[in-house]
């Protein structure tokens, strides 16, 4: 009997705790006690090694036997071992199997990883009825306790930032841009004179909180660095949480949530720093009309015109505002945080960036979107090490044939090998090689804010309604270091061989400088 019936035995349809929930429960507690001092990206697979371990200990589960897995057979083991070395399995699964599809255990559990281009662009032409991408992250984020059955019922708030950033990211870019310059001067104020050792991520993830924030919400709040760090911290709030709640078989995760999540108390910390203008901005609504004077062009602003009476509610709109926090934060923040490493790994081509970056800003002021080789260097970093080995998460509802008789059941979840793609000498003129320059014959017209199956901001119906705003905010942070600061590693070491894991990366550190002749 596996570990879901045997839990559902116990529950006895009312899920009582037994022996061994509450002791799985107290297991759980001290996860994620230790989840606090680990860095995202084991926060996300740990829940890979711990999933359904009684049963996997003792059998492999037969869903598709036909497809073969990367590492050990026993989940408990392959989760371990995808934990460590996620990107060696996904291309060891590349080169083994030449593009056929695989088995690793991630998240959500066995996974296959698909190679082909072919089967992608089939999984992105179906339905999502069929090939379900919100049900898959739903899943993998546990965004109804993590984030609210507001947010995993109705995503609107999607449409309304894809929208208003396309309507307004010519009013706002410059608003953005003015936060980018005095959040990185206020976070890099001690490196005025002489050489500071900085922590990358922190100073990252700050500037990138501030700069959304200007557009999510304004000022002055935007600057509050206590209402900073928590938008910081709702990050490894949820992913925290959804790590420790897929420790637990699916019957009893309801009752382990309330325990392991911290969005309520998240939500009353957000009614701290945000009810108080939502409230005023609802209120002018009501008392001037929609088109009131000084009304300001933001986000929540945005949300507020495209609600109805349900969505008015309050506990609604903050809990997108914090939603669309988590989602800047992780995607922008850490696509920064490889970026300036591989700038600074790569120093020898920072004169010629410069240059550019300089010649713009003289001609048309901060015209990011004329800064090619810049775009070209931040999409290269991407493409050798990206944020994730896997993107184009999808849970198909029902059984399912690819063209070429490849076949899955139900409930069968997919991901893209992004890492073995992006190497792929089939597709990349010498792929292991950092081009930073690769792209720039297809500027203007293929950027890094261009989608595709294989890119930071996706591709098709999926395609990340923020991109706008995160190409704003990495370019423009890009550019201004580039001009304003120089910077190096704080250990030479870390530079050597091949680029640092993402879990080292978060911890890693610079040495800054403000340019003396600026």
């Amino acid at each position: 009997m596996n570990s879901i019936h045997r839990a559902q035995d116990a529950t006895s349809g009312h899920a009582k705790f037994d022996a061994a929930t509450a002791a799985r429960l107290k297991r759980a507690r001290h996860c994620q006690t230790g989840l606090e001092k680990l860095d995202l990206c084991q926060s996300l697979r740990l829940v890979a090694a711990t999933k359904h371990i009684p049963a996997e200990l003792v059998q492999v589960k037969n869903q598709y036997t036909d497809v073969p897995i990367i590492g050990p057979r026993l989940s408990f083991f392959n989760g371990i071992k995808f934990m460590m070395y996620p990107q060696e399995m996904c291309m060891e699964g590349f080169k083994k199997y030449c593009g056929e599809p695989f088995r690793v255990c991630t998240p959500t559990g066995w996974t296959v990883v698909i190679s082909d281009r072919r089967m992608a662009d089939e999984m992105m032409r179906e339905s999502d009825e069929l090939m379900q991408p919100k049900e898959a992250t739903d899943e993998l984020l546990q965004i109804p306790y993590t984030a609210g059955r507001q947010i995993s019922n109705d995503q609107y708030h999607n449409e309304v930032i894809r929208i208003g950033l396309n309507r307004n990211l010519a009013d706002c870019a410059p608003v953005v841009f003015d936060e980018v310059m005095a959040a990185c001067d206020d976070e890099l104020q001690q490196a005025e004179f002489e050489w500071k050792t900085v922590s990358v991520y922190d100073v990252v993830t700050k500037v990138v909180s501030r700069a959304s924030n200007r557009l999510f919400i304004g000022l002055p709040i935007c600057r509050n660095p206590d209402y900073v760090k928590f938008t910081i911290r709702i990050t490894f709030d949820i992913f925290n949480a959804a790590s420790i709640i897929n420790f637990f078989p699916k019957s009893i995760q309801p009752i382990i949530a309330p325990f392991v999540s911290k969005r309520k108390k998240d939500a009353r910390e957000a009614a701290g720093y945000l009810a108080k203008i939502a409230q005023e901005r609802l209120d002018s609504i009501d008392r001037y009309g929609r088109d009131y004077t000084d009304k300001p062009n933001d986000f929540l602003s945005w949300l507020i015109d495209e609600t109805n009476e349900e969505r008015r509610e309050m506990s609604n709109l903050l809990s997108r505002l914090v939603f669309v926090n988590f989602a800047a934060i992780l995607s922008t923040g850490l696509t920064l945080l490889r970026a300036i490493y591989d700038l600074v790994r790569h120093a020898q081509y920072i004169p010629e960036l410069r240059e550019e970056v300089e010649q713009v800003v003289e001609a048309e002021g901060f015209a990011l979107d004329k800064m090619y080789k810049l775009d070209s260097f931040v999409r290269e970093s991407q493409r050798v090490t990206p944020l994730a080995p896997h993107t184009m998460l999808r849970k198909v509802r029902r059984d399912f044939t690819f063209s070429d008789g490849f076949s899955v059941p139900a409930g069968t979840i997919f991901v893209l090998n992004q890492a073995a793609l992006n190497l792929d000498e089939n597709i990349w003129p010498d792929p292991l090689r950092f081009d930073p320059f690769r792209y720039i014959d297809e500027a203007p017209t293929n950027r890094l804010i261009s989608t595709s199956n294989n890119w930071l901001f996706g591709h098709g119906r999926h395609v990340c309604a923020g991109r706008a705003l995160a190409v704003q905010e990495i370019k423009g942070i890009m550019a201004y270091l580039i001009i304003n600061y120089d910077l190096k590693p704080s250990k030479a070491s870390e530079l050597e061989g091949r680029p640092l894991p993402l879990f080292k990366l978060i911890s890693w550190k610079a040495n800054v400088r403000k340019r003396s002749s600026t």
